[in-house]
């Protein structure tokens, strides 16, 4: 099988020289190109000044609507199966060699957040636009997802934890986005899975963002619909809403439940089936996404790694988002009785599945 489309960029505005750019985004893993590894602390020091400075460079002049950078895509291996498969966007798809694209963009998915809600709010790693994308003729080709990974807007690593070696729990923003690159483009990986459980995959690119900081920007097929995160909150609304008067509809709502929640196990499952090896080690229902057909789409690999069969028969991490989304049902249902009605009837088998039983009162 081949490889996922690899991309390069062609910024619109004048590319910086070597010695213009503050810092050069690597597509490769290890440590940035300015850290010594015979002097971690020391460089590391250096390299978060230098991204603290690139930081107010980049909040004066950040990502906007119309913002625009052209990149060469290769068509996409798979076949487009469209029984099998969601059907792919016409740029990445019909042709026989790569051609030039411009990628517009039109809204933020995932701003850039400058302080966290909470202590307890995970942080962030990336920014998520959408973009429309043109082709040398100026021909709409339709919508692609961008993420992007500009190091000084992203958390920076610790020096002091380098007294002992190499940073430890940190990975570098180049190594986050090649890791999901990695994946994405191996048959042990998802490869397979694409246009299926997890979005296509277009490829990734160097591009210089308007502040002339450069990062890595990896292009994605756009899924409609929402996180499993707001189908949760808007199910107990709807719940508590049903709750008087409405029996028929609380039964829609819970039948509803039973059935995402057998799709987002088996979806889980194919992560480790097949031949494909892949510990997501970051669930969440904010990394799940529902179709208006009721299809689950996993999303956001950064984090995730190969795994050998042995730890994937240990990990059981496919239990994690299935349990997140009972227990939020469960914690923001209005009616307890006929969550527990729900449990032992219709949801026998869920509650079974996930070993929930103690849960359910």
């Amino acid at each position: 099988m081949s490889t996922v489309s690899q991309i390069s960029s062609t910024p619109l505005v004048p590319s910086p020289t070597d010695n213009e750019v503050p810092y050069k985004a690597s597509l490769h893993f290890g440590l940035p190109s300015d850290i010594d590894p015979t002097n971690l602390r020391g460089s590391i020091e250096e390299h978060v000044k230098r991204l603290e400075d690139m930081k107010e460079t980049a909040l004066d002049d950040s990502l906007h609507a119309g913002w625009s950078f052209d990149a060469m895509v290769e068509p996409h291996p798979l076949v487009d199966d469209r029984e099998r498969r969601r059907p792919m966007r016409p740029f990445a798809n019909l042709r026989k060699d790569e051609a030039a694209f411009r990628f517009v963009l039109n809204m933020p998915l995932q701003a850039y957040k400058p302080v966290l809600d909470s202590e307890e709010e995970e942080p962030q790693w990336s920014e998520v636009w959408s973009a429309e994308v043109f082709d040398d003729q100026n021909n709409s080709q339709g919508v692609a997802v961008l993420k992007i990974f500009q190091p000084s807007l992203l958390p920076y690593p610790e020096p002091n934890a380098a007294e002992s070696g190499l940073p430890t729990n940190f990975k570098y923003p180049h190594c986050l986005a090649n890791t999901e690159h990695v994946l994405y483009r191996d048959e042990r990986g998802l490869a397979s899975l694409q246009g299926i459980i997890v979005p296509y995959y277009y490829g990734k690119t160097k591009v210089v963002m308007p502040s002339g900081e450069e990062a890595i920007v990896l292009i994605f097929e756009p899924i409609p619909g929402k996180t499993l995160g707001a189908w949760s909150r808007e199910f107990c609304a709807a719940a508590a809403a049903a709750a008087v008067g409405q029996p028929a509809k609380q039964n829609e709502r819970m039948s509803e439940l039973s059935e995402i929640i057998d799709k987002l196990h088996n979806s889980y499952r194919h992560l480790n089936h097949d031949g494909v090896q892949v510990l997501h080690q970051d669930i969440s229902l904010e990394n799940v996404m529902l179709t208006p057909a009721k299809r689950i789409i996993l999303v956001d690999f950064a984090h995730s790694s190969f795994g050998s069969s042995s730890q994937l028969s240990d990990w059981k991490e496919h239990w994690a988002s299935p349990n997140s989304l009972l227990k939020v049902v469960r914690d923001g249902h209005s009616d307890r009785a006929k969550f527990r009605e729900w449990a032992n009837g219709r949801g026998k088998a869920v509650i079974k599945k996930l070993h929930w039983e103690k849960y359910v009162g």
